[in-house]
């Protein structure tokens, strides 16, 4: 367990609230800083995940997760076990793999040969994952650390206290993981629609997992981790922004540029115009949601919002926001 429930309290103030009401204070005081406890916490591990993305090391915790996962499949078929395996020594071994995570190459290299044996063993990645094990340990001083960590720990006791919607914290974090890919990555997630709602199935049936392709790979496995540990899909950028500055209005840093930000922008538009500017690049707009150059010129000094119906039968409407002598060409969908 991760937190102790209070059997009485002598706060006055909090004499009306439940006795199983915990404080952050008394959370705080009696949470367990160690690697096996934050692992068996769907919130904790949440977090954890977002802040190894921020670091750039997120592939040592998916690892790690997709062994148990080869694990709980002893009593599988043969073959199923097998092309469990061989997706996991593809995606995280293989050294052409772009999430290869870091090990002892005695351990990698008797991975690799492993695989051309026609049983694999139930303990085949068992070196591999304490060493994984240890990794994590070892990000774990770093992690308390963070700002995010007390994120965590808010959410944790509000979780608790039922302070708010369980559905509704699941789905902050999984936006932070889904800010987190765009800010470490340039992974912009645009469609938050999966195939289908079980983990496993997407498992077994994403070939973008096994991807040579960094940002690809990443992602799909992201979906996964959203789908099994918060139980719901990962949503779009776009979506994210607004939910996360929602809850933390002071979230982005605007120490540049802070004047074109333009008061008559509705709260998606100015949430995803500030997250643009707070980044190094903008991400790739798709063709079919481009902006469109406006044709009287860009003299004037002042920002120009028009709007415009773009093509499809989805009547899709566009809010375009272009400034003078700035490259940042802005745009949000709204259904009308």
């Amino acid at each position: 367990m991760l937190w102790k429930k209070k059997s009485n309290t002598t706060n006055k103030i909090s004499e009306k609230v439940p006795e199983s009401y915990i404080s952050i204070s008394e959370f705080s005081k009696n949470f367990t800083n160690d690697i096996s406890s934050i692992l068996n916490s769907k919130i904790s591990i949440s977090y954890l995940f977002i802040s190894l993305i921020l670091d750039f090391s997120p592939e040592v915790l998916l690892f790690y997760l997709e062994v148990n996962e080869y694990l709980k499949n002893q009593l599988k078929p043969k073959e199923y076990r097998k092309n469990h395996a061989q997706k996991i020594i593809n995606t995280f071994i293989k050294s052409s793999s772009p999430l290869e995570i870091n090990i002892n190459s005695s351990i990698k290299q008797s991975l690799l040969d492993s695989m051309f044996n026609e049983d694999i063993p139930l303990n085949i990645f068992q070196k591999s994952h304490a060493q994984a094990f240890k990794q994590l340990e070892s990000n774990l001083t770093n992690f308390i650390q963070k700002p995010i960590y007390f994120q965590m720990i808010n959410h944790i006791v509000a979780f608790n206290n039922s302070f708010e919607k369980k559905e509704q914290i699941y789905h902050v974090i999984a936006s932070q993981i889904t800010l987190a890919l765009k800010k470490s990555y340039g992974i912009y997630v645009l469609d938050s629609e999966t195939l289908h709602s079980d983990a496993d199935y997407l498992r077994s049936k994403s070939t973008s997992l096994t991807s040579s392709d960094l940002r690809t790979s990443l992602e799909a496995w992201a979906r996964i981790f959203a789908n099994k540990y918060l139980n719901t899909n990962l949503p779009t950028y776009n979506e994210s922004c607004t939910t996360v500055e929602a809850m933390n209005p002071g979230l982005w840093d605007l120490n540049r540029k802070k004047d074109i930000i333009t008061g008559g922008a509705d709260s998606e538009t100015t949430c995803t115009l500030k997250a643009y500017i707070s980044s190094n690049s903008a991400p790739a707009i798709p063709d079919g949601l481009r902006g469109f150059a406006n044709d009287q010129g860009m003299s004037n000094t002042r920002s120009i919002f028009d709007t415009i119906s773009t093509r499809g039968p989805s009547m899709i409407t566009q809010k375009k926001s272009q400034f003078f002598r700035s490259k940042w060409l802005f745009w949000s969908k709204k259904e009308t």
